[in-house]
């Protein structure tokens, strides 16, 4: 009997032969905002669905938008798009994420889990004839090797492979050892979390140089000689690709353009062809000029209580942290700040979602009085000062953090805020510990709840190290549980753990949205099991963009 895989897309992992998991269902709260159908196709009017793509190449210029890159280094950047923008274009993943939230093989051709190993033995078979950028083989060797620096890099995405104890080649299989279960493994090795982009010796052998240069088996390669640091970001073709009949460019930009206006300006006059990270309110202006928009669920704009053992602040006490979350009016501010199709939500997942608990919603009552209270019963009726971080590239204009300081200014707590331009920035200054609180977003991406969860425990998001023997119990459970129905359950135990004990205060769900020019084709929709879009389809060429023209 084989075992099962659940958690963020839930579907079975088949032993012996290639197997994909299956999408999610769409997102339930979704619908209760009468928008299913936007978030199911384009959101202009007459727009096609994804057309057959050349079998060759068409040549051109992509030029895409993006804010500033943490890093160039994969082990060290951030995940979801920054991995498209700055990841996946010269460095080909492990399993790449169809539109409609299926697995396929990128690098690896058939996997498993080992029977009654409970999901924490897992085998790989390396695609034969794959080549990095500078020519040398991939092998299962260089897989491993790369998976063993992702998790010493001490990168965003480390902890992913906390519970990773082994890592061994055999021929062309990798054999991965893991702690506990690791049910998901294809969404974790895909294109959008980083971990499983793979990384060439040489590149391994000298982590420096990779901001400047590619040492991956993607369809581009950076060129440091194009490219201006923080401005602009050239990548050629890769001439040793694997797949070059889904490539359909000959070269792509990525324009550092952070502000949203300015975003909508370069692709009004040509500058730029696709917008990928913008706010909803470009939405509206975009479409009324005849450019395709896609939005879906992405993440839930919330603020991280991060110092809960009271280290350098108040918040150690719940009483506090459950004020904090009682003072906030969350449908007034998803209505103001998160646009048409925001839901409001005190949990860290949202309705229809993974670990979701319709019978926990509205566990926190927008109820002042009650939330003065608390905060008296935590030791601090007169209030206090608290310094929270927040970054202008996740919350627009620094609107959630100033009304976040509205709201709790109510119940006298001041919130002395620092604005920093990008997450380049955001990351050393959060791991500073000079700040108990940030304004970070819960990642939802593809309902991928189990590693929603550990990314939100990451060192920057949980600098003062934070643990509790019970959610590490609960999680453990989820991760082994022995049926989807049982892993559901046991989910909704872990969303319910972190609600009660107030670790994080959710406040509404972030839409993804794109805005798609008129000169590129063949745009897959984006929906809530595929929230991000790939300019290259390595498994499914006809899926990959081309020139409109």
């Amino acid at each position: 009997m084989h075992e099962l895989a659940y958690g963020c897309r839930r579907g079975r992992v088949e032993g012996g032969r290639r197997a994909r998991v299956a999408a999610m269902p769409a997102v339930a709260g979704v619908l209760a905002l009468g928008a299913a159908a936007l978030l199911a196709a384009p959101l202009s009017a007459g727009a096609s669905s994804p057309r057959r793509a050349p079998s060759s190449s068409s040549g051109g210029t992509l030029t895409l938008q993006f804010t500033a890159p943490v890093s160039l280094n994969p082990a060290l950047e951030g995940i979801a798009e920054s991995d498209i923008d700055f990841g996946a274009l010269d460095y080909d993943s492990l399993f790449f994420q169809q539109p409609d939230g299926s697995y396929t093989g990128d690098l690896v051709t058939s996997w498993s889990y080992v029977p009654g190993t409970h999901n924490e033995k897992f085998d790989m078979t390396v695609r034969p004839g794959v080549r990095f950028s500078d020519g040398s083989a991939v092998t299962a060797e260089a897989i491993v090797k790369s998976l063993q620096y992702f998790a010493s890099a001490h990168g965003p995405q480390s902890a992913f492979l906390a519970s990773m104890t082994s890592a061994t080649a055999s021929g062309s299989t990798v054999h991965l050892g893991f702690s506990s279960p690791a049910p998901d493994l294809p969404f974790l090795f895909d294109q959008y979390e980083g971990v499983g982009q793979i990384i060439g010796p040489a590149g391994i052998a000298n982590p420096t140089e990779l901001q400047t240069t590619s040492d991956g088996a993607g369809p581009f390669v950076l060129s440091a000689s194009q490219s201006v640091a923080g401005s602009e970001y050239v990548f050629t073709r890769n001439p040793h690709y694997w797949n070059p009949s889904a490539v359909h460019y000959s070269k792509v930009i990525v324009k550092v353009i952070a502000d949203p206006q300015s975003a909508l300006s370069a692709l009004e006059s040509g500058q730029v062809d696709v917008l990928t990270s913008v706010p909803w309110q470009v939405a509206k202006p975009a479409l009324a000029s005849g450019y395709t928009v896609y939005e879906a669920p992405f993440s839930i704009a919330s603020l991280f209580l991060m110092d809960r053992s009271g280290t350098t602040s108040p918040l150690g006490s719940l009483d506090v942290r459950q004020a904090i979350e009682d003072a906030i009016e969350r449908p007034a501010l998803a209505h103001d700040l998160g646009g048409p199709r925001a839901v409001a939500t005190d949990e860290v997942s949202i309705p229809g979602a993974t670990g979701y608990d319709p019978k926990l919603a509205g566990y926190y009552s927008y109820d002042l009085t009650k939330a003065k209270q608390l905060l008296a019963a935590g030791g601090y009726a007169n209030g206090f000062t608290m310094d929270v971080l927040d970054t202008v590239a996740l919350d627009p204009n620094g609107d959630l953090g100033a009304a976040l300081k509205v709201e709790l200014a109510q119940i006298g707590i001041t919130l002395d805020l620092t604005d920093v331009p990008s997450p380049a920035q955001f990351l050393p200054a959060a791991l500073s510990k000079q700040y108990p609180a940030l304004i970070w977003p819960i990642s939802q991406d593809g309902n991928g709840f189990a590693y929603s969860v550990e990314f939100a425990l990451v060192p920057f998001t949980n600098v003062f190290g934070s643990t509790s023997a019970t959610l590490t119990a609960l999680l453990t459970a989820a991760t082994g549980a022995g049926s989807t129905a049982a892993a559901d359950s046991d989910y909704q135990k872990v969303n319910d753990w972190l609600v009660r004990n107030a670790w994080y205060v959710p406040v509404y769900s972030l839409n993804s949205t794109y805005v798609i020019g008129k000169d590129v084709a063949n745009v897959s929709p984006i929906n809530p099991s595929n929230t991000t879009i790939d300019p290259v389809d390595p498994t499914e060429p006809s899926l990959s963009w081309h020139p409109s023209k």
